[in-house]
């Protein structure tokens, strides 16, 4: 008798974790819980916006997959931009930072589950990430390098770390993919609800050299 073998088939794999969970459980376990529930929410919203599926959450671990890269990319951004405005609203103690990898590639389907070199090379890519938005938006745009929103962020996150070469590399990508960038069009298309976040991006990326 001969036993089929599993197919394999292409897809975005995106993984997240919490930085220092298990740190953050013996601080404070009630509340580590409870904001680890409310953050997955975030994750959970932004992954179903961009056509995800959520294939496994347990712990402070989540596994998604996506039908293409542009879509997983802009998930971990939106995620990661959220987050970061969230962990910046409480004490340096009390924030829950999310390391998130992306992937494309090969994936077997077990059941409800995957597994496959995709997923292996993505959980490599998560575990080397740190809390900064930086790591996630350069490892996003080596899949898809065109995606002006991330460039968008990276300008202005070295940008308020008055990195300022690297803020002035990132606008000149901006203004290579779209040339009609302006500052007073980009300014208009942000929502967010604290007026201070809205000038400190706004702030940023004028550091970078955009006008």
């Amino acid at each position: 008798m001969t036993t089929e073998k599993p197919k394999t088939r292409l897809a975005a794999i995106l993984m997240a974790d919490v930085q220092g969970f298990s740190r953050l459980m013996g601080e404070d376990e009630a509340w580590a819980d409870q904001t680890l529930r409310a953050y997955r929410e975030v994750l959970t919203t932004h992954i179903l916006e961009y056509k995800g599926r959520i294939v496994e959450a347990v712990g402070d671990k989540l596994l998604a997959e996506f039908f293409n890269a542009v879509e997983a990319v802009q998930a971990a951004v939106a995620n990661q931009k959220e987050l970061k405005i969230r962990n910046a609203q409480s004490p340096e103690n009390r924030r829950m930072a999310f390391r998130i990898g992306i992937n494309l590639g090969d994936v077997t389907d077990e059941m409800e589950k995957i597994s496959g070199d995709g997923v292996q090379v993505a959980a490599k890519v998560e575990s080397i990430s740190t809390e900064e938005s930086i790591t996630t938006l350069k490892k996003a745009l080596k899949i898809t390098p065109n995606y002006q929103r991330a460039h968008i962020l990276l300008a202005a996150n070295y940008g308020s770390l008055n990195r300022d070469a690297e803020a002035a590399t990132a606008a000149k990508e901006i203004m290579r993919i779209n040339p009609r960038f302006t500052m007073e069009t980009h300014a208009k298309t942000l929502t967010y609800k604290n007026k201070e976040d809205l000038e400190r991006e706004v702030a940023a990326l004028r550091r970078a050299g955009l006008k």
